[in-house]
């Protein structure tokens, strides 16, 4: 028995149920949350690193899943939706002032260009 008096093996029940829910998209906070867990509960996994390399791998295939599917049914919307997302998390890795923009902490406005293309499907 661990420090919160469950089994190992109730623990990865525990562990599978939050993780199952983080897949579908629900934050850690949420997850924990929805099984049950106090705060107290979830303050002890938030220190777990078993737990925490679950959920990250968990939010992972969650964030898979879900760029999978904009790719598919997303047509041009979802290619531009993907290469934002892609640029705006590139941008914050490397810490430069466009990251900062990006999470929305500028000071300066942010210049946006405007890119002009040809769509066969639309006249005029």
């Amino acid at each position: 028995m661990g420090k919160s008096g469950k089994s190992d093996a109730d623990r990865q029940v525990l562990i599978g149920k939050v993780c199952n829910l983080i897949r579908i998209g629900a934050s850690i906070h949420s997850a924990c949350l929805a099984t049950g867990l106090d705060n107290a509960e979830i303050e002890a996994l938030a220190n777990d690193d078993e737990f925490l390399q679950a959920a990250a791998q968990a939010e992972a295939q969650c964030e898979a899943i879900l760029l999978k599917r904009i790719a598919d049914d997303g047509g041009w919307q979802g290619a531009r939706f993907i290469l934002e997302r892609k640029l705006r998390l590139a941008a914050m890795a490397d810490g430069s002032a466009s990251a900062a923009a990006a999470a929305g902490n500028a000071k300066q406005p942010v210049k946006v260009r405007r890119i002009e293309y040809y769509d066969p499907d639309v006249e005029g």
